[in-house]
């Protein structure tokens, strides 16, 4: 079924309804005339995708950190709408040896969800990976223990 649209400029356009739903149909063409189009090169970077070499018209070859290597439209790179190869959907962030979370640095990882932390005042302690992600603990408990400073006014 086909729609009339108004155009930002004052055009008026009929457009099909399944072209307004999937976003194809999104100007009467007066934003393609007056956007200059910008061009990619090799080695410029796109949230964890970095352009390799150019593809078919309009498209690029680019490499994740992941390693893996696709094909994207350019128009999506330089829209935002695509910033790694999907490796990166709903992960959270990775706990390394010797990453630190607030006074912790992580000294081993353990199977069972827990690490090993060094704390700055020297104490070893073990937490679970989730909690230092999340920022629920970032120190042995020391920080809890420490009195607040008394400031007297007047």
């Amino acid at each position: 079924m086909d729609v009339l649209c108004r155009c930002d400029c004052g055009t008026e356009k009929v457009f099909s309804r399944a072209g307004l739903r999937r976003g194809t149909s999104v100007s009467c063409g007066c934003t393609g005339k007056r956007r200059k189009r910008r061009t990619v090169s090799e080695g410029e970077r796109f949230g964890r995708l970095t352009v390799v070499r150019m593809a078919s018209p309009g498209s690029v070859v680019c490499r994740c950190d992941c390693g893996q290597e696709k094909e994207y439209p350019i128009d999506n790179l330089l829209r935002d709408r695509v910033h790694s190869c999907g490796c990166a959907k709903g992960r959270r962030p990775s706990v390394r040896v010797g990453k630190r979370y607030g006074n912790l640095t992580v000294l081993e990882l353990a199977d069972n969800g827990h690490c090993v932390c060094q704390c700055d005042c020297g104490n070893t302690t073990e937490v679970l990976k989730e909690d230092l992600t999340a920022g629920k603990v970032t120190s042995c408990g020391c920080l809890e223990e420490q009195p607040e400073p008394f400031v007297a006014f007047g």
